[in-house]
Formats: C-alpha cells, sequence, structure tokens
C-alpha cells in the first residue's frame, strides 16, 4: 500500500469497524446508529430497556451518556 492509498485504507477499516458496533449492538436489541463519522465518532438511540444513550469518541478521550430529557414531540 502506498502512502496515497495508506490512509484511505485505514479510513475504511475504521468506518468498518464502528459499523460493525453498531450492527452487533443492533441485534443485541438496541437501537443504534452513528451520527458522526469522523472525529469524534458519535452514536446514539436507545437502549434495549428504552432509555436514550450518546456515546462519542474522540482519540483516547470516550463518553457515553445514558437517560437525560428527550425532545418533546413536534406537532
Amino acid at each position: 500500500m502506498d502512502q496515497e492509498t495508506a490512509p484511505q485504507g485505514w479510513m475504511q477499516q475504521h468506518m468498518a469497524s464502528w459499523l460493525r458496533l453498531a450492527t452487533t449492538l443492533q441485534s443485541e436489541g438496541w437501537e443504534a446508529q452513528m451520527t458522526c463519522e469522523a472525529a469524534p465518532v458519535q452514536m446514539e438511540g436507545h437502549l434495549p430497556s428504552g432509555e436514550r444513550f450518546y456515546f462519542r469518541a474522540r482519540h483516547s478521550d470516550v463518553s457515553l451518556g445514558i437517560g437525560g430529557v428527550s425532545a418533546p414531540p413536534e406537532n
């Protein structure tokens, strides 16, 4: 792999691993979708229990929020 295609190959592997995680979570009852693919990677949705979650990862900093107030439904 040359210097021009190496970053593209890394990014494809990076995205594939996050998408595999989302698929695994979905198969276990989570409603999970990636909302940002670049740094920071972000995923949000609902736990199998129905609680909302928000996940964010940038380099070695990772956070996971569970629960909180949902936006009211739009009329």
